[in-house]
């Protein structure tokens, strides 16, 4: 569920871009969705780049769009992050 201070959060980036409100979300997801991409990935070095493209597409997208929910927002970025991890491996 979404706090009224994620709300704020989630305003604060999409009408002002401030980066210092994403950053407090970053705080509060990034340990969650790193564990997430290092249970997915094969090295701890591959699940740090995924959690950089996934909080950039999320950066992105939060400045376009209205956000429900950010902690579902950012683990469906994840998901695609580590689909896509795997397909550009493909031989």
């Amino acid at each position: 569920m979404q706090t009224k201070k994620e709300q704020f959060l989630l305003f604060r980036i999409r009408a002002f871009k401030d980066e210092t409100a994403f950053t407090e979300l970053h705080k509060n997801h990034a340990s969650a969705v790193l564990r997430f991409l290092a249970s997915k990935l094969p090295s701890p070095h591959d699940a740090d780049d995924a959690l950089t493209a996934t909080f950039l597409r999320a950066w992105n997208y939060a400045l376009s769009s209205d956000i429900e929910h950010f902690s579902g927002l950012v683990f469906t970025i994840a998901r695609g992050v580590v689909a896509e991890f795997y397909r550009s491996r493909k031989p």
